[in-house]
């Protein structure tokens, strides 16, 4: 099975030093999670869960993220709200949820606007392990505070 146009890995490819854990999410949105096991020109390989090993060109992967690394990764969350809606409530939900997840260093503003609707952008950092699980809890309780706000969401 060829598995093509990467969207995630998370792991540093460039890095042969050490068998390294890795996610790796495809533009299907199937995950495959394993180790590292070579990296060789033009590809890699990674042994899954099941042992069975996945192989990769290097051509195909869009993004790569360094989930090993030592400090925080950067990270961006969008949310549009009605163009009428109470922008410092927005703001100030978007922060105290992002202090209640976890999220440090973060910043809040306007990051595009049109006759119906206002975007909101929150960039935080988090720890780059946890990006992922820190981002969709973050999400989730976004939606439960707006709602309980009563700020339309577009």
């Amino acid at each position: 099975m060829r598995y093509i146009a990467l969207v995630t890995v998370s792991m540093l490819l460039v890095s042969c030093a050490g068998v390294q854990a890795a996610t790796v999410t495809l533009v299907d949105g199937q995950t495959v999670q394993g180790h590292q096991v070579l990296l060789a020109y033009g590809k890699f390989r990674l042994r899954d869960e099941q042992g069975r090993m996945v192989v990769i060109a290097n051509g195909d992967v869009n993004l790569v993220i360094n989930h090993s690394r030592k400090g925080g990764v950067r990270f961006n969350v969008d949310v549009r709200v009605a163009a009428n809606a109470d922008l410092q409530a927005a703001k100030h939900i978007l922060l105290a949820v992002a202090d209640e997840v976890g999220i440090a260093q973060t910043l809040v503003g306007v990051s595009a606007f049109d006759a119906a609707s206002v975007t909101l952008r929150l960039t935080g950092e988090v720890v780059a392990s946890e990006r992922e699980a820190r981002e969709l809890h973050l999400k989730e309780r976004l939606l439960e505070r707006f709602h309980e706000e009563g700020i339309t969401l577009v």
